[in-house]
C-alpha cells in the first residue's frame, strides 16, 4: 500500500515505469522486514497509514486568524487539501 493508495490517491504521474517499480520492491521490502521483527499485517498497514497521514498533514499550510483576540484561531490556507 502506498502513500497515495492510503489516502485514496492514483500513483504519482511524474515517476517513470522503473521508479514505480522501485518504490513498490523497497515498500515489500519494508513490509517484510516490520513482520520479521513482529509486527503483524494489520499493525504494518496501520503504521503506513499514520505515516501517510502525517506527510499529508505536513502538506497543510495555516494563516494567522484576521481577528487578534484570544478567541480566534488559524485556518487552513487552502482547504483542497484537506480533500485529498
Amino acid at each position: 500500500m502506498t502513500r497515495g493508495q492510503l489516502c485514496g490517491q492514483a500513483p504519482r504521474e511524474d515517476l517513470s515505469t522503473e521508479e514505480l517499480a522501485v518504490n513498490r520492491e523497497k515498500l515489500a521490502l519494508l513490509k517484510e522486514a516490520l513482520n520479521a521483527v513482529g509486527f503483524s499485517s494489520l499493525e504494518v498497514d496501520s503504521l503506513l497509514a499514520m505515516v501517510a497521514a502525517t506527510l499529508h498533514i505536513g502538506d497543510i499550510g495555516f494563516q494567522a486568524p484576521r481577528d487578534p483576540s484570544p478567541t480566534s484561531s488559524a485556518s487552513v490556507s487552502d482547504l483542497q487539501l484537506l480533500e485529498r
